[in-house]
């Protein structure tokens, strides 16, 4: 899991700064237990869950209706962000690069959180 943190040593009285986070979200249980220890953070203010996704997509395994409903349920934001490496001259990593740029821009997230146990965008 890949969580990083933006959190400093406070002073006492200090007031706590809080990173926007999404969370990258398939509805799996990793996923799950990554946004179960965001929301414990403190110095996470968790506001979205994100649907990484090709053109057209298709989910069977965790179909998006059930992703959006999961999201409404928690009372955070459904965000999804295509991923189109054909759009970037056949390069994957680099439209992945872009869609997370786009979280940034649009919505004003300081971090992802993931529940993959590799490097999001490694070979």
């Amino acid at each position: 899991m890949v969580l990083a943190s933006t959190a400093q040593k406070q002073l006492p009285g200090a007031r706590v700064v809080r990173a926007k986070a999404a969370v990258s979200w398939s509805g799996g249980k990793d996923c799950n237990l990554a946004l179960l220890r965001c929301l414990d953070r403190e110095d996470i203010d968790t506001v979205a869950l994100v649907c990484f996704h090709p053109p057209s997509p298709t989910f069977r395994a965790h179909p998006l209706k059930l992703q959006r409903l999961q999201a409404e349920a928690l009372s955070l934001q459904y965000v999804m962000v295509e991923v189109n490496a054909a759009r970037h001259e056949g390069d994957f990593k680099r439209a992945y690069v872009e869609a997370i740029k786009s979280l940034k821009s649009n919505f004003g997230i300081d971090m992802i959180v993931t529940g993959d146990i590799d490097y999001v965008g490694s070979s």
